[in-house]
């Protein structure tokens, strides 16, 4: 059984919040439509089962909030409360309420307003009382990828997010075989207030399921290219800095524990694959019969933009509805896929990290040799990987392999091509025999520099 393992630092590492924009929400205490038994000792961490919403919106439909707290913006319509935390293997989490209404008109070129909920509603305004046209977050029922209400969540949606997370380890909540997540904690109905007024708001199609809220836990507001205030695509030089306040790792530190993060969202579905049974996918449709496996696989879903960095690299990944069931037939199938889940994903994690290398090197003053960061991660992913349950890596010439062992799959192993090199230069070769982690840390000080490796913070 997979023991997930044990933090690599002393401490509880704090959440990672960068370039906070106030949103504020008012709350009432609510029921919980589901609920993940994981974290149900941490309910109480989280301030209880509470739904949420923008204060003109439930002003507007009369629901009966009890009382307002500072949250911030995340996203479109996310929004973080800080102050509420919950600690889970070293890392600490904060609050994530997806569903809190949309700061952006649909069909317009800017940000929702009052006067646009009116016109969707048809109401005119009233002479002399002008609506305001500054930024209004509001819930909608216009369908929205099928399986939500904009700017609320829909149950098709959590409950794809509460079948991940229950993947999880008991021992920490937020591991699926070494797949970080931000996990889900609860579904939370709008008050019948919030939704019937919510039912009068469409622009061309309306959703057809309740308007729920999903409440799950983040390590970070700060993603990997796009979907936040802050990313290591846009601001590397910022991450950097960010992360060393809070995390006393190297840089290389950092980015090891990115590539292992990253390479294990790369490859979900290995480390999900189980042996089908009477009713899985495709079962209903007679799609399949006899043996299969089913496995997580990406849909409508990126690294780039769904998942979070933690102040020591850690990648988590937040948005799990979008992680779907897919059916395999034969162990074939189970590689075919595979190979085509990390390539789809893998460019997004290697444009981070280069993103990252890339700043310290123009902070030290010195431009990208592309000769030299392979020669990097070569050395690099081998060590990141070492801990790793299913995945290993392993030399063919001047490709290195990413080799996976699926639990679920004893026997088999899948090979995917991971990095290539002009040659196989002995200093990299070197690296792969036994070396250490000060034996890398010391060729990292030669590319990026001693300083720019150091940390601070605690």
């Amino acid at each position: 059984m997979y023991t997930p393992p044990q933090p690599h630092h002393i401490g509880i590492l704090p959440p990672l919040l960068v370039r906070e924009e106030d949103r504020p929400l008012v709350f009432a205490e609510a029921q919980a439509l589901r609920s993940n038994p994981l974290l149900a000792q941490s309910l109480e961490s989280i301030g209880g089962i509470r739904w949420f919403l923008p204060p003109r919106f439930a002003a507007a439909c009369g629901a009966p909030a009890r009382g307002e707290v500072r949250a911030i913006a995340d996203d479109n319509r996310c929004a973080i409360l800080p102050q509420q935390r919950v600690d889970l293997s070293g890392q600490g989490f904060v609050l994530s309420v997806k569903g809190v209404g949309t700061r952006s008109d649909l069909y317009g070129d800017g940000p929702m307003t009052e006067q646009t909920a009116a016109r969707m509603r048809g109401v005119p305004a009233r002479a002399g009382e002008p609506l305001p046209e500054l930024e209004s977050p509001w819930v909608t029922s216009e369908e929205w990828f099928g399986s939500s209400a904009y700017g609320a969540q829909g149950l098709p949606n959590t409950d794809g997010s509460l079948a991940l997370s229950a993947l999880a380890s008991p021992d920490d909540p937020s591991d699926v075989c070494g797949f970080r997540i931000c996990p889900s904690v609860a579904v939370v109905a709008l008050p019948e207030e919030a939704a019937d007024f919510a039912a009068q708001h469409w622009w061309l199609r309306r959703f057809d399921g309740p308007a729920v809220q999903e409440l799950r836990l983040v390590p970070s507001n700060v993603r990997v290219y796009f979907g936040g205030s802050v990313s290591a695509g846009n601001d590397p030089m910022e991450v950097i800095a960010a992360t060393a306040q809070l995390s006393s790792l190297p840089l290389e530190e950092r980015i090891l524990r990115m590539l292992a993060s990253g390479v294990a969202a790369t490859t979900v579905l290995c480390r999900t694959l189980r042996p089908a049974g009477r009713g899985d996918l495709g079962e209903e449709h007679g799609l399949f019969e006899g043996p299969g496996w089913v496995g997580m696989d990406y849909r409508d879903v990126w690294l780039d933009k769904d998942a979070v960095i933690a102040p020591d690299g850690t990648l988590y990944f937040a948005d799990l509805e979008g992680l779907e069931p897919v059916r395999l037939p034969t162990p074939g199938w189970v590689h075919k896929v595979q190979r085509e889940q990390f390539g789809r994903t893998c460019y997004e994690l290697f444009y981070a990290v280069t993103r990252l290398w890339g700043a310290a090197m123009e902070l030290e003053g010195q431009p990208v040799r592309w000769a030299q960061w392979r020669q990097t991660l070569a050395g690099l992913l081998p060590m990141a990987l070492q801990d790793d349950p299913i995945a290993r890596t392993e030399w063919e010439g001047q490709r290195l392999w990413l080799l996976l062992h699926p639990p679920g799959l004893l026997g088999e192993t899948v090979r995917v091509p991971l990095l290539d090199l002009p040659v196989h230069p002995p200093s990299v070769a070197a690296a792969l025999q036994g070396a250490t982690g000060p034996a890398i840390a010391g060729a990292a000080a030669g590319m990026l520099g001693p300083d720019l490796i150091q940390g601070g913070g605690h």
